[in-house]
C-alpha cells in the first residue's frame, strides 16, 4: 500500500496544481497544457489496471483458458502492431532469430499476448533512439525458450535479478517522464509462472537487457 500510495502521488500532484493553475488564472488552457493533464490521466490509468489485475490474480479471481497456442504466431502478431511506433523512433525489431516452424505450447493465448505486449512496450520506452530489439528462439522436445534482446542502456549486474519486482525501476525520474508504472515485468512474470515456465533478466550481447522465457511444452508438462 505505501508503493501503491507513492506510485499514485506524483501523477496526482501534477493533475492538481495544472488545474489549480487554470482556476487561478495563472497559467491558460491550450492543447499544449491539456495533452500534459491527458498524459498523466493516462500514465493513472494504466496503472490502476495494472494495479486491479495484480490483485485479482493475487486472490486466485483470474482464470486461465489453456489451449494449443502458437507462440511464435502470436509473437508475430504483436509485433506487427508495435512496427509503426518502433519506426517513430527510430527502432528495429529483429525476427531473424525466429523460426517460421509452428511452436506449440497449452496457453493462455490472451495471457501470452499481454507478456508480448509488456516486453515490446518496455523495450519501445528504455531503448535509446537508433537501438533494436531481436527475438530469437530455441525449440526442444520439451520446452521452448523465447529471448528477447534491446540495446542499450543496460543496468548494473546488482538490479537485474530486481527487474520483476513490483514497482522496481532503475531511475525512477526517467520512468515516469516515459510512462513505466514499474509493474509490466511483475506482471510477465506472474503470467509466465502460471503456465509452469520461467522467466529470467541477464545482459544482452547487444548491450541492453535480455528477457527469456521459457515454456514446456505438452511432453514437457507431462515430464519427458
Amino acid at each position: 500500500m505505501a508503493d501503491t500510495s507513492h506510485e499514485l502521488r506524483t501523477p496526482i500532484a501534477i493533475l492538481r496544481a495544472q488545474v489549480e493553475a487554470f482556476q487561478d488564472g495563472i497559467q491558460e488552457v491550450t492543447p499544449k497544457t491539456l495533452q500534459v493533464l491527458h498524459t498523466e490521466i493516462m500514465g493513472l490509468s494504466k496503472l490502476v489496471d495494472d494495479l486491479h489485475w495484480l490483485a485479482r490474480f493475487d486472490v486466485g479471481s483470474l482464470k486461465h483458458s489453456f489451449v494449443p497456442v502458437d507462440v511464435v504466431s502470436t509473437l508475430q502478431d504483436v509485433s506487427d502492431l508495435f512496427e509503426e511506433r518502433y519506426a517513430e523512433k527510430e527502432l528495429t525489431i529483429d525476427k531473424s532469430g525466429i523460426t517460421s516452424e509452428s511452436c506449440t505450447v497449452y496457453a493462455d493465448n490472451n495471457r501470452m499476448r499481454q507478456v508480448f505486449i509488456n516486453l515490446l512496450e518496455n523495450s519501445l520506452r528504455y531503448t535509446d533512439k537508433g537501438g533494436k530489439l531481436k527475438f530469437s528462439i530455441e525449440k526442444s522436445p520439451t520446452a521452448i525458450v523465447l529471448r528477447f534482446d534491446d540495446s542499450h542502456p543496460g543496468i548494473p549486474d546488482e538490479l537485474m535479478p530486481k527487474v520483476f519486482d513490483r514497482f522496481f525501476r532503475v531511475e525512477c525520474s526517467r520512468s515516469r517522464e516515459l510512462g513505466g508504472s514499474g509493474l509490466g515485468l511483475a506482471i510477465c512474470k506472474t503470467i509466465i509462472e502460471a503456465h509452469s515456465g520461467s522467466i529470467n533478466a541477464s545482459k544482452s550481447d547487444l548491450g541492453g537487457i535480455r528477457i527469456e522465457i521459457v515454456l514446456p511444452t505438452a511432453r514437457g508438462l507431462r515430464g519427458g
